[in-house]
C-alpha cells in the first residue's frame, strides 16, 4: 500500500496533470483538502449532468460517489486503495463515468 505523503499526493498530482484537459472539456475539477490530521483529500469532477467525487483517506480507504443528475440517480463505491494501479484506476472509472476527454 502506499504511504500516505504518496497516496494523497498521488491524488493531487493526477489532478494538476489532468486539469487542462479537464477544462477544456468543459469539466470542473476541483480538489479539497481536508484539515490536518485527517489525512484526507477529495476530487469531484462536474460535468454537468454527470458527477464522480472521490474521497481518499491515507490508510487507502476510498469512497466514491457516481451522481446523474438527469436520472437522479446516486451510486456509492467503496474502495481499498492497496498500489499507485488501484488509485489510477479510480480516477479512470471516474473519468469515464463524467466522459471527460482527459486519460
Amino acid at each position: 500500500m502506499l504511504n500516505e505523503p504518496d497516496l494523497l499526493q498521488g491524488v493531487r498530482s493526477w489532478a494538476a496533470e489532468k486539469a487542462p484537459d479537464f477544462g477544456s472539456a468543459g469539466v470542473v475539477l476541483t480538489v479539497t483538502e481536508w484539515p490536518e490530521g485527517t489525512g484526507a483529500v477529495q476530487l469531484e469532477l462536474d460535468a454537468d449532468t454527470r458527477i464522480a467525487e472521490i474521497m481518499v483517506w491515507a490508510d487507502g480507504n476510498a469512497e466514491i460517489t457516481f451522481v446523474d443528475v438527469t436520472a437522479g440517480e446516486i451510486t456509492p463505491e467503496h474502495r481499498d486503495l492497496r498500489s499507485e494501479a488501484d488509485l489510477l484506476d479510480a480516477l479512470s472509472v471516474m473519468n469515464t463515468w463524467t466522459g471527460a476527454a482527459a486519460s
